[in-house]
């Protein structure tokens, strides 16, 4: 009930108000920990791994690949928008090489999405060859701080409804989308589009931009050679035939910096 759930909210704040005192169901150890399995942060576990080191990858998700991953399939493109024959390099070219050997690839002509669940699979073996333990439905919520170091994370385990602490000799790398256990624990941050002149981006836009990714739901359709009728759910307003083009006017925020 309502009342129950702002006990276990109350509770839950005032664990991480004391650090974390409460005994967890489960600890782990590791020297870096990274939170979320998107492209970033499987990259960035397979090379802690392959150099020995002791590496725990989180994802709050059943599969691996943040927006990349079967759930939502969106492509991974990078130089290649700006270039034909440009490509990442290094561990995602890796990936991607050897998912074209095996097939891992959805079958559509414009190349923007794949849902492959063999995609999957392939990031979940090399994650197992660097030696990477991964933690899947596991919810990072909370640091525990000694001084300005994350020591610790509080993460719950959303399949086993347990609470699981992650002790960390080394860094935590915050690749998830929103980056809470970084902000929680002070670390500086930006979002948006930086400008060209402040790395020197060719790609960049001329100046800065607030936008940021939202909420997508991706539809995939086939030509079948017949008209389909679309019918809309009662409780759903009239559907409406409209062609979206993205452009939105925000306004530029400046970075935060703690």
């Amino acid at each position: 009930d309502r009342e129950a759930i702002i006990r276990d909210y109350e509770l839950c704040e005032l664990e991480e108000q004391q650090g974390g005192n409460r005994m967890p169901d489960r600890t782990h150890h590791c020297d870096v920990l990274v939170i979320g399995s998107g492209t970033a942060g499987y990259c960035a576990a397979v090379a802690a791994g392959r150099q020995g080191i002791r590496t725990i990858l989180v994802e709050k998700d059943e599969v691996l690949g943040g927006n990349s991953g079967p759930h939502l399939g969106v492509g991974i493109t990078g130089a290649d928008r700006y270039h034909p024959y440009a490509a990442e390099t290094g561990i995602i070219h890796e990936i991607q090489e050897e998912a074209a050997w095996i097939g891992a690839v959805s079958p559509f002509p414009s190349g923007a999405y794949t849902i492959s669940r063999r995609l999957e699979a392939l990031v979940q073996e090399y994650l197992e060859r660097a030696g990477v333990t991964v933690l899947k439905r596991h919810y990072a919520r909370a640091p525990i701080m000694a001084g300005n170091r994350i020591t610790a994370v509080l993460a719950e385990d959303l399949a086993a409804f347990r609470s699981v602490r992650i002790e960390v000799s080394g860094v935590v790398v915050e690749a998830s989308g929103d980056g809470p256990i970084g902000a929680q624990a002070g670390a500086d941050f930006d979002f948006g589009s930086e400008a060209q002149a402040e790395f020197g981006e060719r790609s960049a836009p001329p100046t800065r931009t607030a936008q940021v990714q939202g909420s997508s739901l991706v539809a995939l359709a086939y030509n079948t050679g017949r008209p389909v009728e679309f019918y809309t759910a009662p409780s759903f307003d009239a559907f409406v035939d409209t062609l979206f083009a993205g452009g939105y006017d925000i306004v530029a925020s400046p970075p935060h910096f703690a």
